[in-house]
């Protein structure tokens, strides 16, 4: 729909009007918004919605990129701006040849600025030369032009942009590109000024002040030296004034303020390590770090297209270890690019060593260490608690350090520094206003990867080893006990094994339903496997068991076997290492359920027996009857064929239920029962099947267990489809998955979805069946496991061929 234009102002003059009626036709004739004509040209939209509407006059500029972008008359279109120009100003329009391009006006992009073509002003132009290409900012660079250009209507309110973040993220040369498309709509001169924020002395805004004063024509002599009253006169002389302002590296709001002018027509760009939240009038602008795209973009950019696309996978891992910050991009590119012998595979080994890596993210005077470490300096400047604590946000970082992940709740880090929470959440906001972390969801913190490896360089220096071991238990410890907590929701638990090692956690998460233990198991999943991997390493003591031991319902839930695979592996190497049976067993016991799980059934068998091993040596009877069951059900699961295996299974089974008689855990006599009515029958034992399965479903349902219920359902649904009684699954499945639906169980899921599929086959309901089936193979895939290891997949896969046949 064609824009509907308005009538121009009537004190206009026919030649103002002439040129607008002009590039209002070029707008229309292309079919073009303004933020389309935003995007062509580079100048900000709200910028071209004034210039079309006649509220202020066109610059020659902005004529030259539209018509040269569009393909019209630049020359034509110049001559009608010569004769508004002229007209507004009562002189006599110029030859507009003297201002023709000899060639055409490349398209300004973030990476080009565009040529001033107006008259050169007698004003400073302070502005740094841009350094290299900015990649993966135009977002952001658009932005800031806009917000620098567009001013405000209100008297006497300046156009304040506040860029912040991490060092190494690309400030400064973010804030001088946008300043230079700036420019040319501030035709009094730009002012530029480092403020040293991060150096142990910052500038003083009183000399920066006096500087500008004589930079733009004021007598020494004259300057006053209250800063007061020099503020006031530097106002007193741009007032009436075009201007724009950056300050760079501002330490706080308060070295900023005296620095703003008093008129609306100058803007100011500000770029900051701090959040400068103080400066209530600005408007806000927190980098982040770059994209996958963007990175790689960016390193292309430094050493050549031709050597990144050579090594795709190398360069993937190189980006890895560069975490998406654009100073280590730019390092690692330039350490490539003075090496022609060098591959990126040889560089992105040398940065794989997390303890080494900022040792080689440095070339000449550049390191990412010391931009971190200007960071790190300031915090030394913030005000201490009152009365003082022990605590500090220096402290904080250096601890955070030793977190093995890169996402943490407030509530972790009070366990980390053994600090109440209210004071772990004060020290992360001030982390926070120094950019050290980002806030990554509310009560969640993020820290850098590489911000991770310099904590923990400095935890190393001024941490003792006792001191850095401590803070670990005490995080561990708190997971532990949280973990166990959270667990204690989803499945009913009369044994918490190894929980009694664990001194007991005054800060430890408590929850008030399933739904709120489930969120936070699966909010922390990541940091399980990673906290053990550390406990394993730096403790002396059981964590690293028994922490896999309390968080397993979740990621068992989750259906992530491998992840659960792995976390075991530590768990037992932990347990073998202090000579503990208990945990070895326990450990043994789920590694061999997984390995069933994928049909790999020698070695489920060769852990299950050393699980029996490791049972007896422990002598707990509730260990050796769980290590008994597991064992029966991988025996018999290796030899199915085997008459004998199955008469050895029903001894193992018959095993296990007596010992579970003396000790007496409900839920554990009722798994027992469940595996030991699926090998009857597997075995076409229907009778003995449906006894055990009835029991145990009966058992469950006296306990507050969704996940066991609808595993009892699914073993009697395909009991009854066993027995030809297929009208009679169905309903029995479809309760069975509707649970594991609800409570979030996906590999209970992918098997329920397969016994649906071939219970509705064999009710002639083919269509649901194969959407069944398909959902089925769907989830598999996303928790890892291949269809064509199952043997159910197998047989659906070889009906649905012949269906199609």
């Amino acid at each position: 729909m064609p824009y509907t234009w308005g009538p121009l102002p009537e004190g206009l003059s026919p030649a103002e009007s002439r040129i607008v009626d002009a590039l209002r036709a070029l707008k229309d004739a292309h079919g073009l918004t303004f933020k389309q004509l935003g995007r062509l040209t580079h100048y900000s939209h709200s910028s071209w919605e004034r210039w079309l509407n006649g509220k202020r006059p066109v610059t020659p500029e902005a004529v030259r990129v539209l018509g040269t972008a569009l393909g019209a008359d630049v020359a034509e279109l110049l001559e009608a701006l010569g004769g508004a120009r002229a007209a507004k100003s009562g002189e006599t329009p110029t030859d507009p040849s003297a201002s023709r391009p000899s060639e055409p006006t490349p398209e300004p992009t973030p990476e080009r600025i565009p040529e001033r073509t107006s008259e050169p002003t007698t004003g400073p132009a302070q502005l740094p030369a841009v350094e290299g290409r900015l990649v993966g900012r135009d977002d952001e660079l658009r932005r800031i032009v806009d917000l620098l250009v567009d001013g405000d209507d209100v008297p006497g309110m300046v156009s304040t942009v506040a860029v912040t973040g991490s060092g190494g993220l690309g400030k400064t040369a973010l804030a001088v590109q946008a300043a230079h498309l700036a420019a040319p709509h501030f035709p009094d001169g730009q002012l530029y000024v480092d403020l040293r924020g991060a150096d142990p002395t910052p500038g003083d805004a009183a000399e920066v002040l006096g500087a500008w004063l004589l930079d733009l024509g004021e007598s020494a002599a004259e300057l006053p030296a209250d800063p007061q009253a020099r503020a006031a006169r530097f106002r007193t002389v741009v007032a009436g004034r075009r201007m724009l302002l950056v300050l760079d590296n501002a330490a706080d709001a308060a070295q900023v303020r005296p620095l703003i002018p008093g008129t609306s027509g100058c803007a100011v760009l500000v770029t900051s390590r701090s959040r400068l939240g103080g400066l209530l009038g600005a408007r806000h602008l927190a980098l982040t770090t770059l994209d996958d795209d963007a990175a790689r973009q960016l390193l292309g950019a430094v050493v050549g297209r031709e050597r990144t696309d050579a090594e795709p996978e190398a360069v993937d891992r190189l980006l890895s270890c560069c975490a998406g910050l654009p100073l280590a991009l730019r390092i690692a590119g330039a350490r490539l690019a003075g090496r022609a012998a060098w591959t990126a595979a040889v560089l992105a080994e040398r940065l794989s060593d997390e303890r080494h890596r900022l040792d080689e993210l440095a070339v000449g005077d550049v390191a990412v260490r010391s931009a971190f470490q200007a960071s790190y300096r300031n915090l030394a400047g913030i005000r201490p608690t009152s009365p003082p604590d022990a605590f500090s946000p220096a402290l904080a970082f250096r601890l955070l350090g030793l977190f093995p992940g890169n996402r943490f709740s407030a509530h972790a880090v009070a366990a980390l520094l053994g600090a109440p929470v209210r004071r772990a959440e004060d020290l992360l906001e001030a982390l926070a206003d120094a950019h050290l972390v980002e806030s990554a969801a509310p009560g969640y913190y993020r820290l850098h990867d590489l911000l991770r490896s310099y904590a923990l360089e400095l935890a190393e220096a001024e941490e003792s080893a006792d001191a850095r071991r401590s803070a670990l238990a005490r995080l561990v410890h708190w997971y532990i006990h949280s973990a166990s907590a959270a667990s204690d929701q989803l499945a009913p638990r009369n044994v918490r094994w190894g929980l009694d090692l664990i001194p007991p956690g005054e800060l430890a998460l408590s929850f008030r339903d399933g739904d709120a233990a489930w969120q936070w198991l699966l909010d922390e999943l990541p940091s399980f496997s990673a906290l053990a991997t550390r406990a394993d390493e730096f403790l002396p003591g059981p964590e690293a068991w028994i922490l896999v031991e309390q968080s397993r319902e979740a990621y068992l839930q989750q259906g992530l076997l491998f992840d659960l695979h792995a976390m075991h592996e530590i768990g037992l190497r932990c347990a073998r290492r202090i000579g503990d049976a208990a945990g070895s067993a326990r450990m043994l016991v789920a590694i061999s359920y997984i390995l069933l799980t994928w049909e790999r059934a020698e070695e489920s068998y060769a852990a299950a027996r050393a699980a029996i091993d490791a049972a007896e040596q422990a002598g707990d009877p509730r260990l050796t009857a769980a290590a008994a069951a597991n064992y029966a059900r991988s025996l018999y699961d290796r030899s199915l064929s085997r008459q004998d295996a199955f008469d050895e299974a029903v001894h193992w089974f018959e095993r296990a239920l007596r010992e579970i008689a003396v000790v007496g855990p409900a839920d554990q006599l009722a798994t027992t029962l469940l595996n030991f009515g699926i090998m009857y029958r597997d075995t076409d034992h229907h009778h003995e099947a449906d006894a055990h399965l009835n029991e145990a479903l009966r058992l469950i349902r006296t306990m507050d267990w969704p996940y066991g219920e609808a595993f009892a359902l699914a073993a009697v649904g395909r009991l009854r489809h066993a027995q030809n009684r297929v009208p009679e699954a169905l309903p029995i499945l479809q309760e069975s998955l509707a649970i594991r639906l609800r409570i979030g169980d996906r590999l209970g899921c992918t098997v329920s979805h397969a016994y649906l599929a071939e219970a509705l086959l064999d009710l002639d309901r083919a269509s649901e069946a194969r959407a069944a089936w398909e959902e089925s193979i769907k989830l598999l895939d996303e928790v890892g496991i291949a269809a064509t290891k199952l043997g159910i997949h197998i047989k659906l896969r070889a009906r649905f061929d012949d269906l199609d046949a």
